[in-house]
């Protein structure tokens, strides 16, 4: 259990005008702790993006980060998108219907012709009607006249049946394969497409005849005027299949430049925009305002985010309740999480929306920083996970920001579990831009970022702790002054000996001083071993008696030697006045000096209860009818580890120098009572030590007892001093006190 909370929990009242006000108020306090949480989480939500929040042109750069909240298409310039689908088109395939009957009509034909060429050159009549001549009547004689008549309508017919299976257009329609790669063809079958090259046209036709008649030494003319006459297109152009390929072609152009999926960063924060980021800009602007047409679709991305943040605090809420019960009854702890996790989702609000920069720069380490100095580290790992978690699901920052910030916020807490000294925010400030650039750095291989915008984020990565580490020196004073807390770094301060108030009592009341350092030493040890902490334990010895300053010689550690016990001459009561004094001048001059408060209630609590058994037993023995609780220190008593282990210091080392031959088994033996007679009057009660932490501490107290107390060998004074050759001790035996 947290010793702050101990301490204020039990005792008789709050010290803080904020306790009192928190305590008298708990439901209402609760309520308002949600206030500064939930308008700082609302400042986490991304700002309506509409047509009147960027307008940007090409070479701009952006105020701040817009990161996409839904996936949504990219959509092509219409201008581009036109000419794209008028491309498409015209690469459509030209449709044409297939006349296989055309075929049969051309070879008989020119089977006829055949036969009347030969019947004519046999000077046999024609039987058959006679139909018109196919030739004109010069290539009609010199086809009589040539010897090649068979050869040169044998070709004929063979370059007819090449062209006629391909397929054969006319001349109208010969400019139609020019912007085409494929023409298909509807024949008694399905259609099918068939490579331009294939289609025969009559410019091909009479190439086709030209090299036939040339590659058998035929007349190249008389065959080319043959083949022309006998051709007959097969194939018939069909405007109306031809458009609806067109169209089809059209409808398959995609419309869609590029795809955006949800959480993905559109634009950082002074990026320079370019074409591709500015249409991403425009078509997200033109598709959140086609999502959000009505009044639910509009407040429903707002309400999803208040029901995150609302889920998010439930859950904190009940892991206090569950496992951290301590600070969940505490409201003035509770008030300064609340406070410190405001503090970071505000900043990180403004960093992102007000000033534009990166997710990155998020200073979320500046929690575990703040909870783990001024709480424990457990409780400052959750904080920053759960507040990387939450402004990442606020934010729609991505996972990406998640991994990064999350390892940052868990090396921030490993930084603070030995932060003892401001200097060594130092370290902080280099192991957590590590983590941050080596997590970036992993994300970026597996994601293939590029190289530019890896620098870019590690930038942001690198500086981000800086920040959080000067939000953390910035406030942790101003949290420990208004919340009572008490971080190492400011105990370390404490326990400087040149302090003023710890060189007066050195100077002032030197046996008390040396007795407080025996105790800090005592304290700290037995912290040690029983899981206190041990500065604490420390510092609270260092200025437990502190109160004596005011009074020294009336204290038996401050009396010389020689010299007369002011206490012989004083009542009982008065002396017991005296003695109680010390610890109310002490906690006047603790919270003067403004030490920590968790010190100042040490030194009210070290003595708890206890009797002062002297004067108690001087004062029965003058009056019979004394009272002994007349003769008890007015508490509290110790409510925690670090007041109950400088109490037993106190009394153990008080009780060890009153022994007149201190050896270890006797040093053990008064330890041990000293302990038991605590335990028996109640004064360990609300320590929260247990039996077995109280014979740790015993063990650990009687070797550092032991050492300090133990005999030198004698040695002889120098001849020549004018003194005899006598024994000479170091110390003087201790004398048995008169007053505690």
């Amino acid at each position: 259990m947290n010793l702050e909370t101990r301490t204020r929990r039990r005792s008789t009242g709050p010290a803080s005008r904020i306790g009192a006000f928190l305590t008298r108020n708990e439901r209402l306090t609760r309520l308002l702790i949600l206030v500064p949480v939930l308008a700082a989480g609302m400042s986490l939500f991304p700002p309506s993006f509409g047509e009147e929040t960027l307008h940007l042109r090409v070479g701009d750069r952006a105020p701040r980060t817009v990161v996409a909240e839904f996936d949504f298409p990219v959509m092509k310039d219409p201008e581009l998108l036109a000419e794209e689908r008028i491309l498409a088109a015209s690469r459509s395939p030209v449709a044409f219907v297939r006349n296989d009957s055309v075929a049969l009509e051309v070879f008989k034909r020119l089977g006829d012709f055949r036969t009347r060429m030969g019947n004519l050159r046999a000077g046999r009549p024609h039987r058959s009607p006679s139909p018109e001549l196919e030739i004109s009547q010069s290539l009609l004689v010199q086809l009589m006249l040539s010897e090649e008549q068979a050869p040169l309508l044998n070709q004929t017919e063979a370059v007819l049946q090449t062209a006629l299976e391909r397929g054969l257009v006319d001349r109208e329609a010969e400019p139609l394969l020019r912007d085409t790669e494929a023409v298909q063809v509807q024949g008694p079958e399905e259609p099918r497409e068939i490579p331009v090259e294939q289609i025969q046209t009559p410019s091909k036709l009479r190439e086709a005849a030209r090299h036939r008649a040339h590659a058998r030494d035929l007349d190249p003319e008389l065959l080319v005027e043959l083949v022309t006459r006998f051709a007959v297109a097969n194939l018939s152009f069909d405007e109306e299949a031809t458009e609806e390929l067109r169209r089809h072609r059209r409808g398959e152009v995609d419309p869609v430049a590029m795809q955006v999926q949800r959480g993905e960063r559109i634009v950082a924060a002074r990026e320079k925009v370019d074409e591709e980021t500015l249409a991403k800009l425009e078509s997200y602007r033109e598709w959140r305002a086609e999502r959000r047409t009505d009044s639910l679709a509009r407040i429903g991305g707002w309400l999803g985010r208040v029901l995150l943040l609302l889920v998010g605090v439930a859950m904190f809420f009940a892991y206090l309740r569950l496992l951290r019960p301590d600070l969940h009854r505490n409201l003035e702890d509770l008030t300064l999480l609340a406070l410190i996790a405001s503090l970071v989702m505000g900043l990180t609000g403004l960093f992102l929306h007000a000033l534009g920069l990166s997710p990155l720069m998020a200073p979320v380490a500046a929690a575990p920083i703040l909870v783990g100095l001024l709480f424990d580290e457990r409780l400052a790992l959750v904080i920053g996970l759960g507040l990387t978690g939450l402004i990442a699901l606020l934010t729609e920052a991505g996972a990406g920001t998640i991994a990064v910030l999350g390892v940052g916020a868990a090396t921030a807490v490993f930084c603070v579990r030995e932060l003892s000294q401001r200097r060594q925010f130092y370290r902080l400030v280099l192991l957590v831009p590590a983590a941050h650039v080596v997590t970036l750095l992993a994300l970026a291989l597996v994601h293939g970022q590029p190289m530019p915008e890896l620098f870019r984020d590690a930038l942001s990565a690198a500086i981000n702790p800086m920040v959080a580490a000067g939000l953390a020196m910035f406030v942790m004073p101003l949290a420990e002054h208004g919340f009572r807390k008490c971080s190492d770094i400011t105990l370390l301060e404490a326990s400087d000996l040149n302090r003023p108030l710890l060189r007066r009592l050195m100077v002032e009341a030197p046996g008390t001083y040396h007795h407080c350092l025996m105790v800090g030493t005592l304290a700290e040890a037995g912290a040690r071993v029983c899981g206190g902490n041990p500065l604490l334990a420390r510092v609270i010895g260092y200025y437990h008696d502190i109160g004596k300053v005011t009074k020294p010689d009336y204290y038996i550690e401050n009396i010389g030697m020689g010299r007369k016990n002011p206490h012989d001459r004083l009542s009982p009561s008065m002396s017991r006045l005296i003695l109680e004094s010390h610890v109310r001048e002490g906690v006047g001059l603790a919270r003067a000096e403004r030490l920590p408060h968790v010190v100042v209630e040490g030194i009210r609590q070290h003595h708890g209860g206890s009797l002062m058994a002297f004067f108690w037993n001087k004062a029965k023995r003058i009056d019979p009818q004394a009272k002994e609780e007349d003769f008890r220190y007015p508490g509290p008593v110790p409510l925690f580890r670090e007041a109950a282990l400088v109490m037993l210091a106190d009394q153990s080392d008080a009780a060890s120098r009153a022994l007149e031959e201190p050896t270890p088994s006797r040093i053990k033996g008064i330890v041990k009572q000293v302990i038991e007679t605590r335990l028996s009057d109640g004064n360990l009660d609300e320590s929260g030590l247990t039996l077995r932490d109280l014979s740790r501490v015993r063990d650990a107290f009687v070797p550092i007892l032991a050492a300090y107390f133990h005999s030198r060998a004698a040695y002889v004074a120098p001849e020549g001093d004018g003194k005899r050759n006598a024994p000479v001790r170091d110390r003087e035996p201790p004398t048995k006190s008169a007053a505690p």
